[in-house]
């Protein structure tokens, strides 16, 4: 009942995030992803074989990077390699840009499209 009451209760107009911005995991503002980001999201989900896995990095590095920005999350055990080696990729782009991160993103999606025949 207590937890109901404090979700009706209207936030405050400087608590609420601009409609063209949204929260990351880290609390940070991040430019809301454009349309062609979007669509790259759903085209990659089309190819008809799955990339390698230097490739997969490479996207998830670049998508992460466009959608949250700098690495800040722990470094995971390096027993745990999956998930190092996908820390490592993001890590490897703090330096890049979100903007820039994004237009990387579509560019390979559309490279892969292209070599897979559906763009």
């Amino acid at each position: 009942m207590f937890r109901n009451a404090l979700s009706q209760v209207a936030r405050p107009a400087l608590l609420r995030a601009p409609a063209t911005r949204a929260f990351t995991s880290t609390g940070a503002r991040a430019l809301a992803p454009s349309a062609a980001f979007e669509k790259a999201q759903k085209d990659v989900t089309t190819l008809p074989e799955k990339p390698g896995n230097d490739v997969m990095l490479q996207l998830y590095a670049l998508f992460k990077q466009a959608s949250e920005g700098k690495n800040t999350k722990p470094q995971p055990s390096r027993f745990n390699f999956v998930d190092r080696a996908k820390w490592d990729a993001w890590a490897k782009l703090d330096s890049l840009s979100q903007a820039d991160a994004e237009k990387q993103y579509i560019e390979l999606v559309t490279k892969l499209l292209k070599a897979a025949g559906k763009a």
